[in-house]
């Protein structure tokens, strides 16, 4: 069964859905400003380099990133309608863009 491919903007209402829903839109907008600042990454690329994306949670939450990666990767599947059981944030944005 081949899966629809999903638009940046589609992937990226989904995050923001996810993000809104686990730690609000403040600590949202946050993370996106330090992905560009960190790695001039604008919010529309995100899903071309979710590496990065992760990289500032990481920075951001230290050791909890681990579990609010895994959190936010399950919202954002369940959001866009993919089964992607124990997948990262990465893979699921893969998964969503046709890649895998």
């Amino acid at each position: 069964m081949r899966l629809r491919r999903r638009s940046n903007t589609e992937i990226l209402s989904a995050l923001d859905k996810a993000l809104d829903s686990v730690l609000g839109p403040v600590v949202r907008r946050v993370i996106y400003v330090e992905v560009e600042q960190v790695f001039g990454v604008k919010r529309i690329d995100i899903p071309d380099e979710p590496d990065k994306f992760v990289q500032v949670l990481r920075m951001i939450f230290g050791v909890a990133s681990s579990v609010l990666e895994r959190v936010l990767a399950g919202e954002v599947a369940e959001n866009l309608g993919l089964a992607c059981d124990k997948m990262t944030l990465k893979d699921v944005f893969l998964r969503a863009k046709g890649e895998q």
